[in-house]
């Protein structure tokens, strides 16, 4: 089954983030990502600056608040970025 390029998941870059300009949607921003209920993995990956394949591994260990849908597993965004502000806020 040949998938439609509507349908790729977006593309890894040299440095490990995912490449959202070959995606159907833009970079997210913080901004936008604390208006939403949830992001999606690579979302959540370009936010942190990790590779979605890495992330994907971290959401099957546990560490990260997600949920399945569908198929797809999408990352709730609070809890998500209320972690990634803690962590920004001890530094």
């Amino acid at each position: 089954m040949t998938r439609s390029r509507d349908h790729e998941t977006p593309a890894e870059t040299g440095s490990g983030r995912p490449d959202l300009s070959r995606s159907r949607s833009k970079p997210i921003t913080l901004t936008e990502a604390r208006e939403r209920l949830t992001l999606s993995i690579a979302e959540a990956a370009y936010l942190m600056g990790v590779s979605s394949s890495w992330l994907y591994a971290e959401a099957e260990r546990g560490g990260l608040p997600t949920r399945r849908c569908k198929g797809r597993v999408l990352v709730l965004a609070q809890p998500f970025l209320a972690g990634f502000t803690d962590r920004q806020a001890a530094s």
